[in-house]
């Protein structure tokens, strides 16, 4: 839990979303656990960044997702952020997941 990732009454920068396909998606996760932050990286190697990029789509079913580079709430640090929202209007659930750089 998060409790400092609340959305404001008026959003700080209007979102801009991008569709990923299911390609796209598992590839942007995989470029975020390889690639880590602007001075950190992680210790994952790509083969292992694959197996945890499926295991986290296969665990949050989803329809369509959409990715945002805008932070849009204060949580964000500025650098780096990113939010990729799962739909599943079958089920009527939406998932979040929020990554930012604050070091």
């Amino acid at each position: 839990m998060l409790p400092d990732l609340q959305t404001p009454e008026k959003l700080i920068e209007p979102l801009t979303l991008e569709h990923l396909d299911t390609f796209n998606f598992e590839a942007s996760l995989i470029r975020e656990l390889v690639v880590g932050g602007i001075s950190q990286k992680f210790n994952l190697k790509r083969r292992d960044a694959r197996l945890v990029a499926s295991e986290f789509i296969e665990a949050f079913p989803h329809e369509r997702v959409v990715f945002s580079e805008t932070p849009w709430t204060p949580w964000f640090a500025g650098l780096a952020d990113g939010t990729w929202i799962g739909l599943n209007p079958n089920k009527q659930r939406v998932w979040l997941l929020c990554v930012t750089d604050g070091d």
